[in-house]
Order: C-alpha cells, then sequence, then structure tokens
C-alpha cells in the first residue's frame, strides 16, 4: 500500500509499506519528515513532479535506512513530489515525471524491457 504525508501544501511524501502504521510509527514519520500531516487517503489530488517511478532515488535508499534505524519497519520506498501548476512545470524528464492525482500505483511499473540495438548491427536483442 502507499500513504501519504503533505509538508506544507507543497511536498508531499508518497510511502510504500507493507501494512498500515500505527499512531506511533505515524508519529515518527511525520517527526522525521519536518512536520508532515498524514494523510488518510488512497490518493492526493493535484500535479506533482516526483522521480520517476523506473528510478529509485538514493534520498529513498538513505531515508529508508534511517526509518529502520528508527524502528519503522516494511516500508519498501519513499519519495518526495513536488506540487506544480501544469502550465509551467519545469523537469528534467530523464530522471523525473509528472504525476497527475497520484494514487496507489504511483510505483507500478508497467513498461517491458525495450530491444537493445549495437551500433552497426541490424539485429536487435531483447533485454532480460
Amino acid at each position: 500500500m502507499v500513504i501519504y504525508f503533505v509538508l506544507k501544501q507543497i511536498s508531499v511524501f508518497a510511502i510504500s509499506i507493507q501494512s498500515k502504521p500505527e499512531p506511533k510509527e505515524i508519529e515518527k514519520i511525520n517527526w522525521l519528515l519536518g512536520g508532515a500531516e498524514f494523510l488518510e487517503k488512497n490518493s492526493i489530488e493535484g500535479s506533482f513532479v516526483g522521480p520517476r517511478k523506473e528510478m529509485i532515488t538514493p534520498w529513498c535508499t538513505n531515508a529508508i535506512e534511517i526509518m529502520s534505524n528508527m524502528g519503522l519497519k516494511g516500508i519498501d520506498r519513499i519519495e518526495m513530489l513536488e506540487k506544480v501548476d501544469l502550465q509551467d512545470a519545469k523537469f528534467d524528464p530523464m530522471l523525473q515525471a509528472i504525476y497527475i492525482n497520484p494514487a496507489q500505483d504511483i510505483f507500478d511499473i508497467h513498461r517491458l524491457p525495450e530491444a537493445v540495438v549495437s551500433p552497426g548491427h541490424h539485429t536487435s536483442v531483447v533485454a532480460q
């Protein structure tokens, strides 16, 4: 499941966690995320820029390690999204994506590997 914490109506933290956190765990996450408010919703409305779902960021890896050291278990991924106006959204499409009304599938990857093409060859090999 994915839970959401909002900080100052600008930043959103999407957390993939194995089960709904207990109140004490929510309190720890709230403290760790600088007072971000836990949302009891399965999705969040708005447009956001964040890391591409195919890429787990170093920030995520460090945040999970810190949470684990605080006794928070079952967290698979956490990423930070920034609220944006779609008309003016500036982002690096190689590293980031726009998420509109992110929901429970925010980290689900539905892409198949593309063929690998070697320079100078006309045949392709499917990446495994």
